[in-house]
């Protein structure tokens, strides 16, 4: 009623019932004139040989919600889906998966929050922009769309996952040429390299997210899962990397990606099928495509394990990598060099802010040099680190080694 615009004004009573109570249906539907009752309900005998008043009228309507479970047990702590429930849900990731200037806007600016939190290796940002993706609603639609064998949401949830996709890339990139940095940031690494642990915290996800938005005494909890599956971050991470041509860093985030969108796809069909989603009555093209997308996503999940189990084997023998020192901005870098390039002696082999909060100094400069160097030359180096970050308050540490011979393994 509510999409056709029809004003109720008293006249019109909605009303959901739950299936099993005939009588008490009955007894409701005697105290008006006319019932509108779809098609595909099959109660119309019943409620006719029950009730004496009302004039009967048959809607033709979708394919009912039919339960995967007649039987009563547990029902009373693990419900199955309510009929109101449903409509809600139906109604919710339908129109949350649809391409919509709203769903745009909001990908966009989420976009450019998670691409500056990223670039300033800002954990608190990141989480922000996760808060603002709306990314999440058209993989629910995916899923939903499997449970319920209805291509046309599934294609239509798929097409705004792809634009997106697409968006969040494009304005990464951007943001990624626009702010250029001496090197990627530890939150950009973080998300280069996935393993088979993302996997397991995307399927969970997938499934908490789709239960939580079909209870409606849960849905507080999607703010929680949204922090928990990093859509966007991922995404942003891949578009930084190919700005600063990391290839390898950005084929790791597009692999974190497509393991969170296989993971939560499947497992939020199999949570809905698990409330009692799906129809009655489905043709043979329906069950066809949600066989063969089923199928095609659980090739593409077993083929995900190959690399994802590779990537947790070398982090347990190599461990994570965490940077003793935080770069500094390529134009603090440039003017050191170009300080350094008057002495063909004098290399700089490490630059940096110190990660340790605990450090006394805020910028560490390491120099390699086959003889004694004077502090003056030191003292200049300082200088220029406080001219380039406009700070003259800065600590800054200059250290020597004396360089006697090097090798390099072959």
């Amino acid at each position: 009623m509510r999409d056709t615009g029809v004003d109720a004004g008293g006249q019109i009573d909605c009303r959901v019932f739950n299936k099993r109570e005939y009588r008490k249906i009955a007894a409701a539907m005697d105290g008006y004139d006319l019932v509108l009752i779809g098609a595909n309900s099959g109660d119309l005998g019943t409620l006719v040989e029950l009730t004496g008043h009302p004039t009967f009228a048959v809607v033709k309507r979708g394919p009912a919600l039919r339960p995967w479970r007649h039987r009563k047990s547990g029902e009373d702590w693990n419900p199955l889906l309510s009929p109101s429930d449903y409509a809600d849900l139906l109604e919710g990731l339908r129109r949350g998966s649809q391409l919509s200037l709203d769903f745009l806007i909001m990908l966009g600016l989420a976009a450019v929050v998670a691409s500056m939190g990223l670039l300033q290796d800002s954990t608190a940002v990141v989480i922000g922009s996760m808060l603002l993706a709306p990314l999440m609603t058209p993989m629910l639609g995916c899923g939903l769309a499997l449970a319920q064998a209805n291509p046309k949401l599934g294609n239509a949830a798929l097409r705004s996952v792809g634009i997106g996709l697409a968006l969040t890339l494009v304005i990464s990139l951007l943001m990624g040429f626009l702010t250029p940095g001496a090197e990627l940031t530890p939150e950009i690494f973080a998300r280069g390299d996935p393993n088979i642990l993302d996997l397991v915290v995307a399927a969970a996800s997938g499934a908490a997210a789709a239960y939580a938005s079909a209870r409606p005494n849960l849905i507080g909890s999607i703010a929680g899962v949204a922090v928990a599956t990093a859509l966007v971050p991922p995404l942003c991470s891949a578009g930084i990397s190919l700005a600063y041509f990391d290839i390898t860093n950005a084929r790791g985030a597009a692999l974190l990606f497509t393991t969170n969108f296989v993971a939560i796809v499947l497992c939020a069909a199999a949570t809905f099928r698990i409330l009692g989603i799906r129809t009655a009555r489905t043709g043979s093209r329906q069950r066809r495509w949600v066989v063969g997308t089923v199928a095609a996503m659980a090739i593409a999940g077993l083929v995900l394990l190959v690399p994802l189990q590779l990537a947790l084997l070398k982090g347990l023998l190599q461990g994570k990598p965490q940077p003793n020192y935080y770069p500094l901005s390529r134009a603090v870098m440039n003017a050191l060099e170009d300080y350094v390039e008057d002495d063909p002696d004098v290399e700089i082999f490490d630059a940096g802010r110190p990660s340790s909060p605990f450090h006394p100094a805020d910028v560490v400069l390491v120099l390699g040099a086959p003889h004694d160097l004077d502090k003056d030359y030191a003292d200049a180096l300082i200088k220029i680190v406080r001219r380039e970050m406009r700070n003259q308050k800065l600590k800054v540490e200059v250290h020597l080694i004396r360089e006697m011979w090097q090798v390099t393994s072959p």
